[in-house]
Order: C-alpha cells, then structure tokens, then sequence
C-alpha cells in the first residue's frame, strides 16, 4: 500500500504565487519553504473515514468500519502524537439524494 503525497500546505510554501485555491483550501504546486516541514512530520488527529453515513463514501457495515478502526488505532499510535478519531458525518448538500444516508 502507498501514499502518495501531492500538493503543499499555502502555510508552508515558500513561493506563494504556485498558490490557488480552487476548492476554498490554498494548494500550493511548490516546494516547501522549509524542508523540516517535510522530513520531520506529525500528523496530529487521523479521521478514520470521510462521511461515512453516505453511500458515496462507505458502502461497508458498521461492523466493517469498527474492524477498520481496530485496525488503524495501533498503527496511528505508534507515533504518541497523532490521535484517531471517528468517521465525519454530513447532512445532505448539493445533489446528495435522500437515498445516500447523508440525511
């Protein structure tokens, strides 16, 4: 499994014109300004599943999502400074249907 990292923070960049925000969250195309922003870093607080009341999201069962939890909690925790926290939930927005569970 990998990830891949894309983008940098606008707090971050060192060249602010590489800058837009197309989605109201700055991304930046440079480099950071700083490289121990890069090689030293700490991911505070986890989310482990966006939304995942609407079927866009999850299609899994509660008891997947608590395995997926049990799972994912050691292997955050190993770095003391990063915490878990539970799935994100959302009301309907936009084109969500009725149907998706997003109500």
């Amino acid at each position: 499994m990998s990830l891949t990292l894309g983008l940098t923070p606008d707090w971050a960049v060192a060249d602010q014109s590489s800058c837009s925000t197309p989605n109201v969250i700055p991304q930046c195309s440079a480099p950071p300004g700083n490289i121990q922003d890069w090689t030293q870093p700490h991911i505070r607080y986890y989310e482990l599943w966006n939304e995942a009341q609407n079927t866009l999201y999850w299609t899994g069962t509660n008891a997947q999502l608590v395995a997926l939890a049990a799972a994912a909690y050691p292997i955050i925790h190993q770095d003391t400074y990063s915490m878990l926290l539970s799935p994100s939930v959302a009301g309907p927005v936009g084109n969500v249907s009725a149907a998706s569970g997003a109500t």
